[in-house]
Parts: C-alpha cells; structure tokens; sequence
C-alpha cells in the first residue's frame, strides 16, 4: 500500500483533467450541499466500519469538558463549528474508501474494476468535498468579517462558488460589503 513517506522526488507539476470532468469539478468544488442532498449521499456511501471508530467525527473528552468548564469556559464555543467541518470532511471516507477498495479486490482477483462504479463514487466524493470545502471557507469569511465587524458575519454563508476566481469574498461579495 502507498507511504507518502517514500515518496524520493516530490516534485509537483500542473495537469489538467479532460473537459467534461474539469467543467463537473468546477461546478462542484465550492457548492454547499443541503441536509437531505449530504444525508442522501451518506446514506448511499457511508463510511466504513473500521476499528478504534476512526471514521467517526471525534467528540470533546469527558475530561476535556470538565477542565473547561471548572475554569469557565464554554468548550463548545467557537468549537462545534469545526465539528461540523471536520464531520463533512470525514464524509468523504465512504466513498474514497469505496473505490480504494474496488481496486483492491479487483488487484487481488486479477479483474477489471467496473468505471462506471468508480465514477460514480469518484462524483459523490467530488460533491462531498465540495459541501466540506464550503463549509470551511464560510468559516474562514466569519472569522474575517468578525474582526472588521461582528455585524458582517452573517454575510459569510454567501458562497461566491467559481465567480470567485479562487477568491475567499470574490468580486461581487467586495461590491455588496461597499454597498
């Protein structure tokens, strides 16, 4: 199985996927998902049953919350939002897994994988990480327009998705705060 820690030459260049799945990707990459879309996707591709429940969202030891809060402090402010990230990501456990696995078992069997399958988990992981990607950048615009003003942080669910340019706000976002 792959170690990244073997890997002599890392030497990262540029590629470009063929245009129907860049356009997909492009389309996908930035756009939330909403609950029953995420539940739907989870339920088709959940995670996987692995040991030490290492696919589960971690949640605040019991001890943890008990230091917190005999020092008056709310362990689940400001906290429960990188739950809720971290818990997008590991969605996408379901169906990397999925196809991690298919190429295994065909590998050991000496088959062919079905590209139809792989495709289509490849599609569900794409859209779940999208949902979780836009989930951390509505996070990162809170935390910016907190600090300019707490006022602004609701305007930080508006996702500017591709319009953005590889912008956090984008362009029209800029306009709208001037307004």
């Amino acid at each position: 199985m792959f170690d990244p820690t073997l890997i002599h030459h890392p030497n990262s260049t540029e590629w470009s996927p063929c245009e129907h799945v860049a356009t997909y990707v492009t389309s996908k990459l930035r756009q939330p998902l909403d609950k029953l879309s995420r539940s739907r996707l989870r339920s088709e591709w959940p995670r996987p049953a692995l040991p030490s429940n290492i696919t589960a969202t971690p949640s605040i030891d019991p001890n943890m919350l008990l230091f917190f809060t005999k020092f008056g402090k709310d362990p689940k402010k400001r906290v429960e939002s990188l739950d809720h990230c971290q818990d997008k990501l590991l969605d996408l456990y379901g169906p990397l897994t999925s196809i991690l696995d298919l190429a295994e078992e065909a590998r050991i069997e000496g088959t062919n994988v079905d590209p139809v399958v792989l495709s289509n988990c490849a599609q569900r992981a794409i859209c779940l990480l999208g949902n979780a990607n836009s989930a951390m950048a509505q996070k990162r615009r809170k935390r910016l327009l907190l600090k300019i003003d707490p006022k602004l942080s609701n305007l930080a669910s508006k996702e500017a998705g591709q319009e953005a340019n590889g912008l956090l706000f984008g362009d029209s976002f800029i306009k709208d705060l001037s307004n």
